[in-house]
């Protein structure tokens, strides 16, 4: 994979699909994301094809970060476990179409805590980030998130 200055070949390959920019988003998603959450952005990106939307997103990070939110709001919005919707917490595994392409599949691996599936190895990384391999003690995410919020309110407060 070249660097961000090379040509959009060298990070397309084969695969046009793939995410690009801050937001990570595969770039057939981000006209259904726009769609429902952003409709100046749909008519904007409603009509080009992934190169160019790969493009957009490579040279616009403001953009790539509105992207990253819906992205984020229709995971937390969607996805289920057992009919209940997830925690952010889950929602920002199941951002990653590592962890499941839709609902079904990540609540299917989630509750496999993400072992024994080709590909979601970065999943079972970011589960284990938050939760610890236990589901008993949180992992490094989950402490280093608490310890700055708990800074935040010693030294905010008052």
């Amino acid at each position: 994979m070249g660097s961000w200055r090379g040509s959009l070949q060298e990070f397309f390959g084969d695969d046009e699909n793939k995410g690009f920019g801050i937001s990570q988003v595969e770039t057939r998603e981000i006209k259904h994301l726009a769609w429902f959450y952003d409709r100046s952005m749909y008519k904007k990106v409603r009509m080009w094809d992934n190169k160019t939307i790969a493009k957009w997103l490579v040279s616009n990070p403001g953009e790539a970060i509105k992207v990253a939110a819906m992205r984020l709001k229709f995971v937390k919005e969607n996805y289920r476990i057992d009919g209940k919707g997830i925690t952010w917490w889950q929602a920002t595994i199941a951002y990653c179409f590592c962890a499941g392409k839709e609902s079904t599949q990540f609540a299917k691996r989630w509750k496999a805590g993400f072992r024994g599936y080709k590909g979601a190895h970065n999943a079972r990384q970011r589960y284990e980030a938050i939760y610890g391999t236990n589901r008993k003690v949180g992992g490094w995410v989950w402490h280093s998130t608490h310890e700055f919020w708990r800074c935040v309110k010693n030294q905010c407060a008052g």
